[in-house]
């Protein structure tokens, strides 16, 4: 095991530790408390001075939750988080599968939106949207690659941020109001009709 010795402790002598090596930390700042899920990493224990003791920082490669152990010398004991690694992944994974539905529920309904704002555009409707008005006359294409590449950013943005608590109900919130307003323009080209 390796044991990353903050920099700011100098040259502290540290007894020996079985299966343990002693290396020192040279960066300025310190690691972020928390680890985003996505990049999740294993980090080396962190010794530190804390309240003019010595103790292990740790940081759960699960669920980024930081401990502090008081040091003792040759006490390496196993760390062990709450979470155990075993009720954090379910959940995400749960929640990143509704979110992947709904992503992708959202963007082929932002394609039967296009198709149907074409279709009303052909039977003489006007484009409500300000910004949309503005590409459709340059051109249905230009138009409907604005709108398609804005929705598949937006898509993408919320894929990799997924893990963020927002945007669980954000991606079913969109994808339902997307529904709503493809029903809307279902009803209102069977009424035109």
């Amino acid at each position: 095991m390796t044991i990353v010795v903050a920099g700011e402790l100098g040259a502290v002598s540290l007894p020996p530790q079985p299966g343990a090596s002693y290396v020192t930390d040279r960066r300025r700042r310190r690691v972020r408390p928390y680890l985003r899920h996505d990049r999740r990493r294993l980090t080396a224990p962190r010794l530190e001075r804390r309240d003019g003791l010595l103790a292990v920082v740790r940081t759960c490669p699960d669920c980024g939750r930081v401990s502090v152990v008081p040091w003792s010398p040759g006490g390496a004991a196993a760390f062990v988080c709450d979470c155990a690694g075993i009720a954090a992944r379910p959940q995400a994974s749960r929640r990143s599968t509704i979110v992947a539905w709904s992503l992708a529920l959202l963007w082929l309904l932002n394609v039967a939106d296009l198709v149907l704002t074409h279709r009303a555009l052909t039977d003489g409707a006007i484009e409500a949207n300000a910004l949309m008005n503005v590409f459709l006359r340059l051109g249905f294409l230009w138009g409907g690659a604005f709108k398609i590449g804005l929705v598949t950013a937006g898509v993408l943005f919320l894929w990799h941020e997924r893990r963020r608590p927002l945007v669980y109900p954000a991606a079913l919130l969109l994808a339902l109001v997307y529904t709503l307003l493809i029903v809307y323009q279902v009803v209102g080209l069977t009424v035109i009709a």
